[in-house]
């Protein structure tokens, strides 16, 4: 049976999509650090340093976790087993990367 290219492209999409998020979580990382090493912004009493450090961190730690679940969903897609984790990649793409979540949802 001809292996058809509808997973391939649902896998490579959620791979996209994984990547993306995964830089934005670091860039989120990076930012959280920057924020605790700046004089400037540790010296402003109005700044609520521990309150961005909360938000920062929680969210750059949330889009690693999701640009792995794509990661791991995308290669279940690529390789035809583990279609439970191809739907978990591609429901995860859908809030990381909503263009190409969308497409790949679909053709998963």
């Amino acid at each position: 049976m001809d292996k058809q290219w509808i997973p391939t492209l649902a896998g490579v999409l959620e791979i996209v999509a994984s990547v993306c998020a995964l830089i934005g979580g670091l860039v989120l990382a990076f930012i959280c650090a920057v924020i605790n090493t700046v004089p400037d912004i540790q010296d402003d009493p109005e700044v609520p340093l521990e309150l961005l450090t909360a938000m920062f961190g929680t969210l750059s730690g949330l889009v690693l976790l999701g640009g792995l679940v794509c990661l791991v969903g995308g290669i279940a897609a690529i390789r035809r087993r583990g279609w439970a984790w191809a739907v978990a990649g591609a429901i995860a793409a859908l809030f990381l990367a909503t263009p190409a979540g969308v497409f790949a949802l679909i053709l998963v």
